[in-house]
């Protein structure tokens, strides 16, 4: 008996058509009298046809693509897929595997000439109801705009909507924050100065969230209190994504909001803004950004430097939370840290008497594949995690709610995590030979042979050696994870000096040995 997959989908924005249970039914009895054999239905409710972030659909893709299936039945055309090129890509994808797709109401199939035209007539209708639908709807989104009635989405600080009239109207008591932030920035406070303010006093964001530097610089950016707001920055593509576009003069809509800053005043935050944008001075490096951890509140140390002082730039690693004056833990000299750490690093694993027993130990762990399959499916969850941030990131930025500098910078660091897990899951999966005692040694003389002082090398040695670094007043508690072999080592380091701020260091470096 021949056997099928049936998919059916309910969109919010359109009031006729069948309930999902409904498009089951007719499925489910086409198949009995086609003797078909129904192996599962899939749904998704509440996703219009051009948007291809559809998980059920995609699923029943990715099963299909497994070739346990002959059809796959819908209960009309334009339930799987709202435009003739996203159609074909699919069944193109579905007749790779042997899989044909049929309709309940529609008597087409893929077989013949015939039903390949007549069911592109059918697709092509439907996508023509789509387009015309979402021009009909952004008709009367572009209307709202002008008469101020709330659309949808999220409101900025200040605002609220008349549940009655659903006009955007001022929230009073939020405005008069709002003003409060744009007199102290005039005033020459910083973002950060007016967020700590305003936590100080236990006031919240419209999310419920602390005042930080970035909530702060972006409501001094916002157009809408002034009155003025753009609609159409973006448009939905091919993928279900918002895409940015270029501004368009007949998008920008004047006092469409009600004004909370006269536009001389947001003008004047404006030009100040401009003013103070760094110049792109100095960039300072911290080699154990996003290894190091405060013992005392459990968050990541960033790098922060002082201003020039006779020609000099002082660096430190701060607990994220010390400026927010939510922990109380104290500023660490940056070279100190680091010289601390890479002197660790050297002393563990680059002398004579520890290297064979890492080298034994090691390679009988990395040849004992019996745990390879467990840690294969870890990387690949690993991996589609690193997928769904960095979609969840570009949303986000798309959405202008992110600055581009630190979308780039986000997006570096999780493409940089994902390079990494996707070579170790291609040794894993690809790999055949077993390494050698001979070839361990190779490679470590290889390391030893090219110590220098650079900042790339002893980058290479903190992301192959250390796991991370827990930051007490007095200790730092090192842990050290040599990723060639999988194996941890736990120390504790004492920095038997009382000033925080001590460029003594905990250890000296071995010098650089040679392998016999």
């Amino acid at each position: 008996m021949k056997t099928a997959f049936g998919y059916g989908r309910f969109s919010t924005d359109r009031q006729r058509e069948e309930s999902i249970e409904a498009q089951e039914i007719a499925i489910r009895d086409f198949c009995k009298r086609n003797k078909i054999k129904l192996l599962e239905f899939y749904a998704d409710r509440g996703l219009s046809g051009t948007n291809d972030n559809r998980e059920q659909f995609q699923n029943m893709l990715d099963e299909a693509d497994k070739g346990k299936v002959d059809f796959v039945v819908v209960h009309k055309l334009d339930r799987f897929a709202r435009n003739r090129y996203d159609s074909a890509v699919v069944r193109k994808r579905l007749a790779d595997h042997g899989v044909k797709l049929l309709s309940v109401l529609e008597n087409v199939n893929d077989d013949s000439p015939e039903d390949v035209i007549l069911m592109s007539v059918l697709e092509g209708m439907a996508e023509y109801y789509s387009k015309n639908l979402s021009r009909e709807v952004k008709k009367g989104m572009y209307r709202n705009v002008e008469k101020g009635i709330y659309n949808g989405g999220f409101l900025p600080y200040g605002y609220k909507v008349n549940n009655e009239t659903r006009m955007i109207e001022i929230d009073d008591y939020e405005a008069s924050i709002v003003k409060e932030i744009y007199n102290l920035y005039l005033d020459n406070n910083g973002y950060v100065t007016i967020a700590n303010k305003l936590n100080e006093r236990g006031l919240k964001t419209k999310r419920g969230n602390d005042w930080t530097a970035d909530t702060i610089g972006k409501l001094l950016k916002n157009e809408k209190y002034k009155g003025t707001y753009f609609h159409g920055k973006s448009k939905v593509i091919r993928n279900g994504r918002k895409q940015k576009v270029i501004k368009n003069t007949e998008w920008k809509q004047e006092e469409t909001y009600p004004i909370i800053i006269e536009a001389e005043i947001w003008e004047t935050a404006r030009r100040k803004r401009t003013m103070n944008k760094p110049k792109g001075g100095k960039k300072h490096n911290y080699l154990l950004v996003g290894y190091v951890k405060c013992k005392k509140c459990g968050a990541n140390y960033i790098g922060s430097s002082s201003a020039p002082y006779e020609n000099h730039v002082y660096r430190f690693y701060t607990c994220s939370k010390h400026n927010r004056k939510k922990c109380d833990a104290k500023i660490i000299n940056a070279d100190m840290l680091e010289a601390t750490v890479i002197d660790f690093i050297k002393e563990t694993f680059f002398n004579k008497e520890s290297l064979n027993e890492y080298i034994n130990e090691g390679l009988e762990l990395l040849n004992d594949k019996s745990d390879n399959e467990e840690r294969i499916n870890s990387l690949k969850k690993e991996i589609q995690a690193c997928d769904k941030k960095l979609d969840n990131i570009l949303d986000v930025y798309l959405d202008e709610e992110m600055s581009k500098e630190k979308y780039l910078a986000r997006k570096n660091k999780i493409e940089d995590k994902m390079q990494y897990l996707q070579s170790e899951l291609e040794y894993l999966t690809t790999t055949a030979e077993v390494l050698t005692k001979k070839d361990v040694k190779k490679a470590i003389n290889y390391l030893l042979k090219n110590v220098d002082d650079s900042y790339e090398y002893k980058k290479m040695m903190v992301d192959t050696f250390l796991d991370h670094v827990i930051v007490d007043d007095e200790t730092f508690e090192i842990t050290l994870i040599y990723n060639l072999f999988r194996k941890s080592c736990n120390f504790l380091c004492n920095d038997d000096s009382t000033n925080p701020y001590s460029s003594k260091k905990a250890f000296t470096a071995s010098p650089p040995l040679q392998i016999n």
